[in-house]
């Protein structure tokens, strides 16, 4: 199994049990895996694409480290005030020792934001590598700072129009790979792991159901995080 299919195995066990799953069961062909009496499962990762040519592309995701350093550092603050809940997008020009170097910075610039946040812009520059912007949260979320998007030039995005567009264009590009087999079996699930959000707010959470209806062709499609299969949304 590659590493995508290992999470979604660690999904189906958690949901069926680990003796009813069969990984592959007519080899190197649709599906990935079989729960007998219930659905054939296809694995694929959700990753995002660029469609600006004739066939959509993947992006390579090289500022990874850089989002999930973002994330764990908004999440890591606290201050007096969690009433409610602020998206922050970064514009970050230099390399994530840019970034690491103005931590410090952008934390007591944030806290001072959240106890004072009348007498605060909503957007500043914190140095010549770093632009911030917040946006409230309509709901309040777990964290008083939720990331919105990081920006580094040219690999910006806000997490829920990429999820709706890359689950309809996997979901599609699957179908048409089980085409052939789709036949043997009553029911199709499509296993998204999730490379795009990771770990999917309550927020984004909401907003996604508001644009997304389940692609065409599957009885089920479900949305596991990059690394948790315990990161479940269900479409």
């Amino acid at each position: 199994m590659n590493p995508d299919e290992q999470i979604a195995y660690k999904y189906l066990q958690n949901k069926f049990g680990t003796e009813r799953i069969i990984y592959e069961p007519n080899g190197n062909i649709p599906p990935d895996f079989l729960v007998p009496a219930d659905p054939a499962v296809e694995v694929r990762r959700l990753n995002r694409h660029d469609f600006s040519g004739a066939k959509p592309k993947g992006v390579e995701e090289r500022f990874i480290p850089l989002r999930e350093s973002a994330d764990s550092f908004l999440k890591s603050l606290s201050g007096t005030d969690d009433s409610c809940s602020w998206f922050v997008f970064f514009r970050i020009r230099g390399s994530i020792k840019a970034w690491k170097k103005s931590r410090d910075k952008i934390r007591d610039q944030l806290l001072f934001f959240q106890q004072f946040p009348d007498q605060h812009p909503l957007e500043w520059q914190c140095n010549e590598n770093i632009r911030i912007e917040l946006a409230k949260c309509t709901h309040k979320q777990e964290y008083a700072f939720v990331l919105g998007s990081v920006d580094t030039g040219d690999q910006a995005y806000w997490v829920v129009s990429e999820l709706v567009q890359n689950i309809q264009h996997c979901a599609e590009e699957k179908l048409k790979k089980i085409s052939k087999y789709k036949d043997l079996y009553p029911e199709w699930w499509l296993v998204l792991i999730d490379h795009i959000a990771f770990r999917i707010s309550k927020e984004d959470k909401e907003q996604l159901f508001e644009h997304v209806n389940r692609p065409i062709g599957w009885e089920k499609v479900v949305l596991v995080g990059g690394h948790d299969a315990n990161q479940i949304t269900e479409i």
